[in-house]
């Protein structure tokens, strides 16, 4: 699989490979039309650009999942038969977009929920079924939540929450975050230390 690269024109044509490659990894499979102008391109029949571009996922989802940090690790997980030369340009371009594969994978993992978009106002209510609660600032808030994805293919719902907070549901609220802000900055003094 990995062998059949040599046939590429040009080094950043290699290169763009990877990058194609680590688009499709999801799929295990590269969009046809670029199978197509690649075979073109290689003189590759359908056959070798799907077994390249597979070895290439398969070297890429390694790579990342054995969190590979040195050259040397890179060069010990191709196979023996292939070329010096193709290897050192394999680490050169894996090693070139690693950081920022690594962070793209970080962001599609499984996760709980996350706060997308946060909205708020503070209004004084003018009527009400109870006097006590009319001219009291109450404030309005919207949250945006991106919810938990059952699959890295699987796009999460996103939900709306709405809800109204007095001054004192508010600084109930705020006191709760605070702590949770503090207990993390202790955590992250300790990892520092």
């Amino acid at each position: 699989g990995l062998k059949l690269l040599l046939k590429a024109p040009e080094k950043a044509f290699v290169e763009q490979i990877f990058v194609l490659s680590f688009s499709a990894r999801k799929t295990g499979k590269v969009p046809a039309l670029i199978q197509t102008k690649t075979c073109s391109s290689m003189d590759l029949s359908a056959d070798e650009a799907t077994k390249m571009f597979s070895a290439v996922i398969n070297l890429i989802n390694k790579v990342l999942f054995e969190n590979v940090t040195t050259a040397q690790e890179l060069k010990k997980m191709m196979p023996s038969s292939v070329d010096d030369k193709l290897k050192s340009l394999i680490v050169s371009i894996v090693s070139k977009h690693l950081v920022a594969w690594r962070e793209s994978t970080s962001n599609d993992q499984l996760s709980l929920p996350r706060l997308k978009e946060f909205e708020w106002r503070v209004d004084v209510k003018t009527s009400s079924d109870s006097l006590s609660s009319v001219s009291i600032p109450t404030a309005f808030i919207k949250m945006e939540v991106e919810g938990q994805s059952s699959s890295l293919t699987h796009v999460p719902p996103t939900e709306h929450i709405h809800f109204e907070a007095t001054k004192h549901t508010l600084d109930t609220m705020l006191d709760g975050l605070w702590k949770i802000r503090d207990q993390l900055a202790s955590v992250a003094t300790q990892q520092e230390e």
